[in-house]
């Protein structure tokens, strides 16, 4: 029992993290194909002071379709991130950005459209 929730709560963990990053660099320009960021010294990447205070549930129901009842547990973590954090700045600053990564300018543009 036991040993097997240990391991599988650092999975979660990790991949928050990878979500965080995803959402926060910009690697390619999607309009010209330029890649931004062209090595790794200027790479800025999460580090743990960045990252949030959360806990890993697990539901205790098994899945019909996965071998022996299992579920995912990987890659399903990172998807939400983007989401999760776009949806607490819009309703912090009651905006509509949808456009990733939120960049400090892009946030900037949305707060000045609004006092116009």
């Amino acid at each position: 029992g036991g040993h097997r929730y240990l391991a599988s709560a650092d999975l979660p963990l990790s991949d928050v993290h990878v979500g965080l990053g995803a959402y926060a660099v910009t690697f390619v320009d999607p309009s010209t194909g330029e890649v931004l960021v062209p090595n790794l010294k200027d790479y800025e990447v999460a580090n743990a002071c960045d990252m949030p205070d959360y806990d890993v549930l697990f539901i205790e129901d098994g899945d019909a379709n996965g071998p022996f009842g299992a579920k995912s547990i990987g890659e399903v973590v990172v998807a939400p991130v983007a989401p999760c954090i776009t949806a607490a700045v819009n309703n912090a600053l009651d905006t509509e950005l949808r456009n990733l990564p939120l960049s400090p300018a892009k946030i900037l543009e949305a707060l000045e459209g609004k006092e116009a």
